[in-house]
């Protein structure tokens, strides 16, 4: 799963600044040492008026801030985190992010998770 996210405010002003952040998750992800994590401010239908990419722990943990342009029209948008080149989805009926299924213990078991786009609301104003 993407790590759980937040942004520090619900509105921003065309040009304005909103920092995005998660903490560590506590299920050892294993993003790798360098993982990076992609934000990208889009509208109801996806499509992207910006995206930013920076470091993430290995574990998830990222602050990033996303400068919305001046030029997006006052509305409501969302604002996405993902981790950049990572394969989540499962159509296969094989884990895609662990080579060795052994690597994650005897008796434990992977969730496997949705791969619809998570994000967040935000209301860009004048």
């Amino acid at each position: 799963m993407p790590p759980k996210y937040g942004v520090d405010s619900a509105s921003v002003k065309a040009g304005g600044t909103l920092t995005v952040s998660a903490q560590d998750a506590t299920c050892d992800p294993r993003y790798g040492p360098d993982a990076q994590i992609e934000l990208a401010l889009m509208d109801s239908a996806g499509n992207v008026f910006y995206s930013v990419r920076g470091p993430m722990s290995d574990a998830g943990a990222f602050a990033l801030k996303i400068k919305v342009p001046s030029s997006v029209m006052p509305g409501e948008y969302g604002i996405s985190a993902m981790p950049y080149d990572i394969d989540w989805c499962d159509d296969t009926g094989k884990n895609n992010r662990v080579s060795n299924p052994g690597e994650t213990g005897p008796g434990e078991l992977i969730e496997r998770a949705s791969c619809a786009m998570p994000f967040l609301p935000v209301v860009v104003t004048a």
